[in-house]
């Protein structure tokens, strides 16, 4: 999980253990071709808990050249309620949370919504970008990590 969080945000003030965590994913598969309406959710919610303190990510996920239309402050409001993780423009106090659109490349139309002030806490993070930290972090390795890895390349449209 340590390892995820570094590689999605260097920069961030990662604690250097880790006591509890969770990772929550919220995966919706349909048919290709197929568009059918479904309330908004998060795709990735990472908590984690270091010397009592709550840390964790909010990952929204594109591996296609879909479209970033997620209500981006509606799922902050929500991980501050449900989880307890603010961002950086929080009004009480230190981040304890990074914010990640991860996409396949990053569109000028993306980077604009992003400087939006509701939206500045938001980082683009490229696929690409995540997956070289990850492969320059990795201290075991295994043939199943391996085929996970290169599945992961093959499903990212760049």
């Amino acid at each position: 999980m340590r390892l995820l969080l570094k590689a999605l945000v260097p920069d961030f003030a990662w604690p250097e253990t880790l006591e509890e965590g969770i990772i929550d994913l919220e995966v919706k598969c349909q048919p290709a071709g197929r568009r059918r309406k479904s309330p908004s959710r998060i795709d990735m919610v990472i908590s984690a808990k270091s010397n009592g303190t709550r840390f964790g990510a909010v990952v929204e996920v594109k591996t296609g050249r879909q479209k970033v239309i997620n209500p981006l402050p509606a799922y902050t409001s929500h991980v501050r309620e449900g989880y307890g993780l603010w961002p950086a423009d929080c009004e009480f106090g230190r981040a304890n949370a990074a914010f990640v659109v991860l996409v396949p490349r990053a569109s000028p139309k993306l980077q604009r919504r992003l400087s939006h002030v509701r939206n500045r806490h938001w980082k683009i993070v490229e696929w690409p970008v995540l997956l070289r930290r990850l492969e320059a972090r990795i201290l075991h390795d295994s043939q199943d990590f391996r085929h996970f890895r290169k599945a992961i390349w093959d499903t990212v449209d760049v």
